[in-house]
């Protein structure tokens, strides 16, 4: 793709070398830096001027736009950089940092992903965390690494548990005695970050989990009667009938070798791969 500029612009002492600006593709009442600037049109005093910033809630620096029917919007500035300078030929819907940090919006730093690559990226690239963060390392007792986490809010988030429960597994130094917990000073680069514990929230308050093996060997784990009753259209007692009093010509009707009861902890490592 050539690259035109609209314009190279000197600022005295401020000039910036190899700085490039191209007009926004979306709004040519702004210009978009190589650098990760905006300027934006001023009518009134006939001139381009620069575009402040500020952070969103997520750590990404955003600008206040104007849109071409007069409406006002906000932009995330990395996004507005990769519209600009960098082609999207697979239609990816995201653009990601490569170093992980949010506000390095030089034009090299980003690139157009997949939902999923951006996920996974933040797996093995060591995060860039506020200072006041608890930064916490979670392993398992044989020494192996399951994550690091940049703060309790965070691996509260990945363990689909409320940040005070967080908290406290953390001053204890356990999670359901699976995984081990301790504050670092720092998350290492090149490691594992912000690791997803749960797909789905486990309300360990009515977790009433079991373990079905069936007679072609599949093995499928259900953590309430409710869930089992749901998945076969069952009444709560006929689902009990079956997990619970374990009828022996129910667990003919579907096909069951085995069934087992499990603990919370049992139930949990599975999650974990532990």
């Amino acid at each position: 793709m050539n690259l035109k500029p609209v314009a190279i612009i000197h600022e005295g002492k401020k000039l910036k070398l190899n700085e490039l600006w191209l007009s926004y593709p979306n709004n040519p009442n702004y210009l978009v830096s190589n650098l990760g600037r905006i300027r934006g049109w001023h009518g009134g005093h006939n001139r381009w001027i620069n575009k402040k910033t500020r952070k969103d809630k997520d750590g990404y620096l955003i600008v206040g736009l104007t849109n071409l029917n007069g409406t006002l919007t906000t932009a995330r500035v990395h996004r507005m950089v990769a519209e600009t300078f960098i082609p999207n030929p697979s239609n990816c819907p995201v653009v990601n940092h490569k170093d992980n940090i949010k506000d390095n919006n030089d034009v090299s730093n980003l690139e157009w992903v997949t939902i999923s690559y951006n996920t996974k990226h933040g797996y093995h690239i060591g995060a860039s965390v506020s200072k006041a963060s608890k930064i916490i390392k979670a392993s398992f007792p044989n020494g192996e690494l399951y994550s690091y986490y940049g703060s309790c809010s965070k691996m509260a988030k990945a363990f689909k548990i409320g940040r005070s429960r967080a908290e406290k597994d953390v001053k204890s130094g356990s999670f359901l005695n699976i995984l081990n917990l301790e504050i670092v000073e720092e998350i290492p680069k090149d490691t594992i970050v912000g690791k997803i514990a749960f797909d789905h929230k486990i309300d360990y308050q009515f977790l009433n989990p079991y373990k079905i093996t069936y007679k072609n060997n599949d093995i499928k784990y259900y953590d309430t009667i409710k869930t089992y009753a749901q998945e076969f259209d069952l009444t709560h007692s006929q689902a009990q009938r079956v997990l619970v009093n374990q009828l022996p010509h129910l667990l003919r009707k579907y096909n069951i070798h085995k069934i087992e009861k499990l603990s919370h902890e049992e139930y949990s490592r599975i999650y974990f791969n532990y």
